[in-house]
């Protein structure tokens, strides 16, 4: 998308849903064509795309998301302030989610889409995220990766200096309880 597209689509949140291509035929170019919009998920045999297309426009309230996910109000709080934590300095957030690995991706969608609801904007346009990965691994640009439950292991060196949010044990690194009453947290 331009850079113009690519802020305005940022403001409206439905980039979230957008189809992803998953190969590329070199003989095409090494330069990928600008989009006018973004290719949305197929929604009963057309493509979805505007503003309240695909799965984004349904609405769940956010209490029953998170009871999904084996989450309170005070954890997603904490979560939050993590997130804005990471973006702000080096550190990262690692989060297992208390699901098959084959809905890892489709809840972390879910929380993604809550926790850019609850960010402010200048968060929001920084923040880099991994749906799934195996294991967790430091990448730059990015925050936030959601990994295979399991892959968290206590006193990790790799992860020791950085938020994780272990879903299935319900242990949490670096983010205390009392930030959850943080004035921003709170609003």
């Amino acid at each position: 998308l331009s850079p113009e597209r690519s802020e305005e689509q940022m403001k409206q949140g439905n980039w979230l849903d957008a189809v992803f291509a998953t190969s590329y035929d070199i003989e095409q170019g090494t330069v990928l064509p600008f989009l006018m919009e973004l290719p949305g998920a197929p929604l009963n045999g057309r493509a979805a795309t505007g503003a309240g297309a695909g799965p984004s426009a349904r609405s769940v309230a956010p209490a029953d998301l998170l009871a999904s996910l084996k989450m309170n109000e005070t954890l997603f709080k904490r979560l939050l302030y993590a997130v804005m934590q990471a973006v702000a300095t080096r550190r990262k957030v690692y989060i297992a989610l208390d699901l098959p690995a084959e809905e890892i991706t489709a809840g972390a969608k879910e929380l993604l889409r809550l926790l850019y609801a609850a960010l402010p904007y200048a968060f929001r346009r920084q923040l880099g995220f991994m749906t799934f990965a195996k294991e967790p691994q430091a990448k730059k640009g990015v925050h936030l990766q959601f990994v295979e439950r399991g892959t968290l292991r206590p006193k990790d060196r790799n992860t020791e200096k950085d938020f994780t949010f272990d879903l299935a044990t319900g242990r949490v690194t670096h983010a205390e309880v009392s930030v959850a009453q943080l004035p921003y947290a709170e609003f």
